[in-house]
């Protein structure tokens, strides 16, 4: 996560986030049209998550993001990067109220909006938002739900 957001920063990333008795409870990253991929995170950025991911992890990091960018579309979208709530703050619509802000800025812009999901229950409620399924493809193993929004 924490090199997600130094790169949606560096490259002109949407963030939202909203916030539960003054505390964290959720974030939204995403990309306007043009800006994906984002650039890397600062060197700084990268080399403390390697350090405290190991090698490993990075390495199977690369293969995710990789596979991803295979299928990615190369028409103009909003790419919905990640949508996260505390999970002590699920079940109280937080994740909803984000996603809704965010599609009236997608709205605004008369376009698309895009996203990967590797949760199935995360499938019903982005359908819910609008976005239909364009297929399953499977990322080291696990399915991966390939999710847009006209």
């Amino acid at each position: 996560m924490q090199a997600l957001i130094a790169s949606a920063r560096a490259g002109r990333g949407r963030l939202l986030a909203i916030h539960d008795g003054g505390r964290l409870a959720g974030v939204l990253v995403a990309a306007p049209p043009g800006a994906y991929p984002f650039p890397p995170p600062p060197l700084r950025v990268q080399l403390r998550i390697a350090l405290a991911q190991g090698p490993a992890a990075a390495g199977r990091w690369r293969a995710v993001f990789d596979a991803l960018d295979t299928v990615h579309p190369v028409v103009p979208h909003w790419y919905l990067a990640t949508l996260g709530v505390e999970v002590a703050c699920r079940g109280r619509g937080l994740g909803r109220a984000l996603l809704a802000h965010w599609l009236r800025e997608v709205d605004r812009d008369g376009a698309r909006a895009y996203l990967e999901t590797d949760l199935p229950e995360n499938t019903a409620f982005y359908e819910r938002a609008g976005f239909r399924a364009l297929r399953q493809i499977h990322v080291l193993d696990t399915p991966v739900w390939l999710m847009q929004r006209p």
